[in-house]
């Protein structure tokens, strides 16, 4: 009698696969991609600041959205606005 892989684990074994790889795939492709993003209540102030170069900026909107809606438990959600922007940065020349 064979025994068969939980469907949890082949797909938590299949996002950490893909997720690994866009990793990779932005640390050695885009090395001079940066990307900030930032959760700015009503008032502009800067609740929440993150910016991160090469592959270290995947899932960076995603974890300023999930920071926006911990932040709203105690108010409204639409309190909050989360900015993303990305810019190429000029390389660094090592002599």
């Amino acid at each position: 009698m064979k025994k068969r892989l939980p469907l949890f684990t082949i797909i938590l074994a299949l996002s950490f696969c893909c997720s690994s790889c866009a990793y990779v795939f932005n640390a050695l492709v885009f090395p001079n991609q940066c990307t900030r993003c930032t959760v700015v209540d009503h008032f502009g102030e800067i609740i929440y600041d993150s910016q991160e170069c090469g592959g270290a900026n995947i899932n960076l909107e995603l974890e300023a959205k999930a920071s926006a809606y911990d932040l709203s438990r105690n108010s409204s959600l639409c309190q909050y606005t989360v900015v993303c922007e990305s810019w190429i940065q000029d390389p660094e020349i090592v002599e």
